[in-house]
């Protein structure tokens, strides 16, 4: 790598920075009540910082190993004289150490002990009861901003194949129409807990441009997939009053 594209990604790793310390000081600020994009763009700054950061970093080894390469052969020299030396001085002390100490007047010594160092026991963690990237009920919230926002394929990767095959079968371009068409105005969240290998979140929607009033109620179900929470299943309530049938 050039001096022109380290020093290029030196700039691009400074501006992220300062973009990352204005958000953490919003993140402050809000606290628990926090808006889920800001939370999304520090994470994505982050993943950008640290393929900026791997990229310097490689860049600095190849240098490095070329300067190794020239250390390694000049003490690869020197060690070789050192060793030449020290076998020629040497012959010439055992020589002289043989005729006043015969080999076969020497004792037997006796060898030490070996000491056997068990492993550590080795604990498996169930990852469900790991610590999340985000808890559920911030993923279902994040999931709707998408949506209001109109990044639809950001939406589309938070929901399991299995949510895709069942309630998406026609594929994407269908999923993406069904949301422009209804467009999440308010949503309020309310975490359920455990169920299984699941997280229950109870979510109310109300839509844009919407005629008939009203409120829709959901259940959703989660699952810990890929390092994150991930949209698994979900239970409409008026036709489903007690969710539980569904295997909530």
């Amino acid at each position: 790598m050039s001096n022109h594209e380290i020093e290029h990604l030196r700039n691009l790793e400074k501006a992220y920075k300062e973009r990352l310390n204005v958000l953490e000081v919003q993140l402050a600020k809000y606290g628990m009540s926090c808006p889920p994009y800001i939370l999304v763009e520090i994470e994505n700054i982050k993943a950008q910082l640290s393929k900026i950061q791997s990229s310097i970093k490689d860049s600095r080894n190849e240098f490095l190993t070329a300067e190794r390469r020239k250390l390694y052969l000049f003490r690869g020299f020197a060690g070789f004289l050192i060793v030449g030396l020290f076998f020629f001085f040497g012959l010439r002390a055992y020589g002289i150490s043989v005729i006043w100490n015969p080999p076969w007047a020497k004792e037997e010594s006796t060898p030490a002990p070996t000491r056997v160092i068990s492993p550590s026991p080795v604990v498996n963690v169930n990852p469900i009861y790991s610590s999340p990237k985000y808890v559920p009920e911030d993923t279902v919230n994040t999931y709707f901003h998408l949506i209001e926002s109109g990044q639809y394929n950001d939406a589309w990767s938070m929901l399991t194949q299995n949510f895709r095959e069942r309630h998406n079968p026609q594929g994407y371009d269908i999923y993406v129409e069904y949301w422009q068409y209804h467009r999440p105005a308010k949503i309020t969240t309310n975490s359920l807990g455990e169920s299984g290998q699941r997280y229950v979140i109870r979510v109310e929607i109300e839509y844009y441009d919407r005629q008939e009033e009203g409120t829709d109620r959901f259940h959703f179900a989660m699952v810990f997939e890929g390092g994150q929470w991930k949209i698994d299943e979900y239970c409409d309530e008026r036709y489903a009053p007690k969710c539980s049938d569904a295997g909530f």
